[in-house]
């Protein structure tokens, strides 16, 4: 049986250095299993203060394996345990068969394994929390992405009702102001049709307000908006307005049943700014072609600008019509060309047939 020694000098101070590297492990991992593997080789293991210093080294590997990536862990825990089997058998004289350096062996692994469940362990929660991190940023992101499209598709409405009566309110109340004295008959028209209008852009403002209020998932029922079987009555308030329409085929056109109701409602928001831009820029009359092919639908819009600058401002787009058409436009599948030159303003919009919402 192995005799205990008298704790010397020596060994205090070699078992103060393993304390002082074994602190250090967390921090410098790799110093301090080094530093530990070298001790326990340079120094017989045995029992009492000897034992400490086993303890602390596989601490050091516990430390390592759980800081480092697996491979890293399995060298580091077969390089300890052939360096305490041949401390056992340098120091000791144990064959490497005896129990107490299969037991150093057995503890060294247990030591490593346990490291490397605990590594595998964090990097298991730390990668379901990066998952989890990722996901609420694509969820905020996709959030805030559908709150812009809301707010421009609210914009778009805005505008489009809103340019087209207001449009026409200001035509009947100039003409009421110059009929007043001379033709109160006319005047009185011209009253009534502002009367009309105000109330249609009431309506309108009402029912996309009340999307804002409500949710058509809770209510069960979805805002009113115009289609293309509402365009004789778009063409009347303009004609109304003073506006010479020549239309292709001398009647409203011809479209296609069951045509998808983002092309149905873009197609009469195109015509409606079309028309808006036409009378408020243009010498009065315009020219409105709608084409239905097999694979795809066209509007187009011909008008001659009253001045040059009012043409540079509608070519510019100034305002924020122009923009909401080519938005709704793509948003439909299709394309728009604007052509401005001196002698004539060409709206073309192209809708492809077979896009759904």
């Amino acid at each position: 049986m192995l005799q205990r020694a008298p704790l010397d000098p020596v060994e205090a101070a070699y078992l103060a250095v393993a304390v002082i590297i074994a602190g250090a492990r967390r921090r410098f991992p790799v110093s301090a299993l080094g530093g530990s593997a070298v001790l326990a080789f340079l120094y017989p293991l045995s029992t009492g203060e000897h034992l400490l210093a086993w303890c602390l080294l596989q601490i050091c590997l516990l430390s390592f394996a759980i800081i480092k990536p697996r491979n890293q862990a399995i060298v580091a825990t077969v390089s300890v345990g052939v360096i305490l089997l041949i401390n056992s058998g340098l120091w000791l004289q144990m064959p490497v068969v005896d129990p107490m350096s299969l037991a150093l062996v057995a503890w060294t692994a247990a030591a490593g394994g346990v490291g490397s469940a605990v590594h595998s362990q964090r990097g298991y929660v730390q990668a379901l929390e990066g998952q989890a991190q990722r996901a609420e940023a694509t969820r905020r992101a996709i959030v805030e992405r559908e709150l812009v499209e809301e707010r421009l598709r609210i914009a778009r409405e805005l505008h489009d009702v809103m340019a087209h009566h207001i449009a026409a309110i200001n035509v009947h109340a100039g003409s009421a102001e110059a009929n007043l004295a001379s033709n109160q008959t006319s005047s009185l028209q011209s009253l009534q049709r502002i009367r009309s209008a105000s109330g249609e852009a009431l309506r309108e403002l009402q029912a996309i307000l009340k999307v804002l209020r409500t949710s058509d998932t809770v209510s069960g029922t979805a805002p009113p908006v115009p289609d293309s079987s509402q365009l004789d009555s778009l063409f009347n308030s303009f004609r109304a307005l003073g506006l010479e329409l020549q239309l292709s085929g001398g009647a409203s056109p011809e479209l296609p049943p069951g045509m998808p109701a983002a092309i149905d409602l873009a197609l009469y928001r195109v015509l409606q700014e079309g028309l808006t831009n036409a009378h408020k820029h243009g010498d009065g009359k315009t020219v409105v072609d709608v084409r239905t092919g097999q694979e795809k639908i066209t509007v187009r819009l011909v008008n001659k600008p009253a001045t040059t600058r009012k043409r540079v401002r509608n070519a510019d787009g100034q305002g924020f019509g122009l923009i909401g058409m080519e938005e709704r436009v793509a948003a439909a599948g299709g394309q728009l060309r604007i052509t401005p030159s001196p002698d004539q303003f060409v709206l073309e919009a192209v809708f492809p047939l077979g896009v759904h919402e």
